[in-house]
């Protein structure tokens, strides 16, 4: 998942500010998080003061005098610090422990969203400024970089005439505290419920152990993904996963339908005061697939190539239901029966069992195993170090080199347990990005944020195979930030094109389906066996199962980001969502009370933009049937790929980055190869 974490350096309270972005060892990591309002007031203030007086240092520069150096790299280095303040703030929405904290974090980040929005409006001539160094002789990245840079600040309108421009201003003053509230919404839902032993039959005594339970003995189950998805998968008794499946699909409803309904009013005016059809097309004309149309013909191709899968897997749920199960009159299958249905088939025909797989995944070991798997292929020195004194006792450190040493480390954070109010999805952020400046390489920070199960005082915290997927899918975030190392920090890491930037993480995902790597990072936590190969053969087999409900489920979630944006300003989003559902995923059964929008928080920072994780999965598979050939831990392979993928970060365009790799365009073949098809 993109989430732009970035950073500045953090005012300690009787000390002075550290100068962005230098992190000489790890052992300053701690003083990098504020820990009091007043230190966040206090970066607030000097840090925007900071980019006004570079803004004018900038176009004071007289015409003969101006060149990259003086105006793009300040340039660079001066909305980096204020893009970095934005990120930190967003890591303490995330994962800050304290509510006083985290509010002023929230506050913060939507003054400065309105800050940058402003400040650009007003200082028009910086367009004329760097188009002028464009029309200068300057080398590839660089004209690349000024490009990209130009588009960015005209899809801000600084091209505009004032009038324009102060339009704009108030409709980003209304949409910042809208994009705010949606996902303060999700994150401080508390929906749960309680219910008694026999309501959660089929679950394991483990997991009941891990459950809090009411002074009456019932147990809590709260959304909180560790605990509501094993319960939709395994519990046996129906009414406990319908009324379970109605609170989560109710998530930050109703306040978030208002809210979103809001938002794309807002949005939709602001895409049109810019020139464009709908915010859609606003967003979308800035990434690789261009235009609403061909996405939504790539969405269409997909459905089209997958359509027979789709029927199969439909055919192999209903025609072998378990004693517990019932189809609807009309013959669909129950939303809160589908992820029953499919793990009792996996059981049955497949002797595949998340629980029973989870024991040859410790979290310890697993974490173990990831870094001797990405230590290989990228051929680096990957090692984790002790670490105190930040926000929650269970982060963990990883040091992240090259083997000789010649640059900077990358550092990443793992935050891997739940806690209130802590982000209650998983993601990767860049805390300080990994680029040189004057010939100096300087250490990255990112972060790594996820929700597995806590240990008991009886297991450790086991995961299941699909978490294991999450875990490798960001921390390949995670070493995209830390080898992205360029010369600018807008174009470095992760700062690429939202619809290529799950690639390096879905393709990592894929070394969870191959037998010698299953068996190299399995160990189960009692006797430290490897996964049986029969097991590892299963699981293998059913990678592809049920692919084409993946696909219709993809297909539907980015369909309906992308309706939503269209063009119209008033939309009823739940009826958009239910119409969607009938028509993409017709063989279910959804009750009437569905509003899953309110909890899908990619409408958020995302917005249309979805339907990348399909589009970039498909770059993906491509490129990691081409690794395949030359062996999963082979070194060679994994240094082209990160010398031809990772570290040119978003100085190249992302599709001649494809090509040089492939030495052809990429197509789908593999991708569907990969469904099963």
């Amino acid at each position: 998942m993109k989430s732009p974490l970035l950073f500045i350096l953090t005012l300690l309270l009787g000390s002075s500010l550290f100068a962005f972005p230098y992190l000489e060892n790890e052992s300053q990591i701690p003083t990098l998080f504020p820990t009091m309002t007043v230190q966040i007031e206090t970066l607030y203030e000097t840090t925007t003061q900071n980019f006004l007086r570079d803004i004018q240092s900038i176009k004071k520069i007289k015409p003969k005098h101006r060149n990259w150096e003086n105006t793009v790299i300040a340039w660079d280095k001066a909305i980096g610090d204020l893009e970095h303040l934005k990120g930190l703030m967003e890591a303490l929405v995330l994962i800050c422990p304290g509510n006083q904290l985290r509010k002023q974090a929230e506050d913060t980040y939507r003054n400065l969203t309105c800050f940058l929005t402003n400040t650009i409006a007003e200082n028009s001539e910086l367009h004329s400024i760097f188009s002028s160094i464009k029309k200068s002789n300057l080398p590839k990245k660089n004209n690349y970089y000024l490009t990209q840079l130009l588009t960015s600040l005209e899809r801000k309108g600084i091209a505009l005439p004032l009038h324009k421009r102060k339009r704009l201003q108030k409709l980003q003053n209304i949409m910042a505290p809208l994009e705010q509230a949606f996902e303060t919404n999700i994150r401080e839902d508390s929906s749960h419920m309680f219910v008694s032993k026999d309501e959660l039959n089929g679950m394991s005594d483990s997991f009941l152990e891990s459950l809090e339970r009411n002074s009456n003995g019932l147990y809590k189950v709260t959304m909180s993904y560790p605990i509501a998805f094993p319960i939709l998968k395994k519990c046996s008794v129906e009414s406990t996963r319908k009324k379970l499946n109605s609170l989560f699909s109710n998530r930050a409803a109703p306040k978030n339908i208002e809210v979103l309904e809001k938002l794309i009013q807002v949005r939709d005016k602001y895409a049109k005061e810019l020139g464009y059809e709908s915010y859609a097309s606003y967003v979308l004309s800035n990434e690789m697939i261009k235009n609403t149309e061909t996405a939504d013909e790539f969405l269409n191709s997909l459905l089209v190539n997958t359509a027979p899968k789709l029927e199969e897997d439909i055919r192999l749920l209903t025609s072998d239901l378990p004693d517990d199960v019932t189809l609807t009159e009309e013959g669909k299958i129950k939303a809160w029966d589908i992820s029953y249905l499919q793990t009792k088939y996996l059981e049955k025909h497949c002797n595949i069992d998340d629980s029973e797989i989870a024991k040859y995944f410790p979290l310890e070991n697993t974490i173990d195993s990831l870094i001797t798997v990405y230590r290989s292929f990228f051929d680096l020195d990957i090692q984790k170090l002790p670490i105190t004194g930040l926000w929650d006792e269970n982060v963990i450190l990883i040091k992240v080199q090259d083997k000789d040493q010649s640059s900077a480390p990358g550092y990443i954070l793992l935050d891997l347990f739940p806690r209130e109010n802590k982000y209650s999805h998983a993601c990767h952020g860049t805390i300080i990005p990994a680029y040189n400046s004057n010939n100096i390489s300087y250490p990255s920070l990112g972060l790594v944020v996820a929700n597995f199960t806590k240990p008991t005082a009886h297991e450790p915290s086991l995961l299941q195979h699909s978490e294991v997927k999450t875990f490798f899918h960001e921390f390949g975030h995670a070493i995209h930030a830390a080898l992205g190392r360029t010369d600018m920090t807008q174009s470095s890491g992760t700062n690429v094109k939202y619809d290529f930037v799950e690639l390096p993480s879905q393709i990592l995902e894929e070394w969870l389906y191959d037998p010698e790597i299953l068996q190299m990072i399995s160990s189960h936590y009692q006797t430290g066996e490897k996964l049986p190969l029969e097991l590892i053969e299963n699981i293998v087999k059913a990678k592809s199962l049920f692919s084409g409900m993946f696909v219709a489920r993809q297909a539907l979630l980015s369909k309906l980001a992308l309706d939503y944006y269209k063009s119209g300003a008033v939309k009823d989003t739940t009826q958009i969502l239910h119409d969607l559902e009938n028509t993409y995923r017709p063989y279910l059964h959804f009750d009437s009370d569905n509003h899953k929008q309110a909890s899908f928080g990619h409408l958020r920072e995302y917005g249309p933009r979805y339907y990348g994780y399909l589009y970039s999965k498909v770059f993906a598979l491509d490129l990691f049937s081409e690794i395949k050939k030359s062996g999963l831990l082979n070194p060679q392979i994994g240094k082209r790929y990160a010398s031809c993928i990772l570290q040119k970060g978003g100085e190249e365009a992302p599709m001649m980055l494809l090509e040089k790799f492939l030495k052809r365009k990429p197509n789908q073949e593999n991708f569907l190869i990969n469904l099963g098809l």
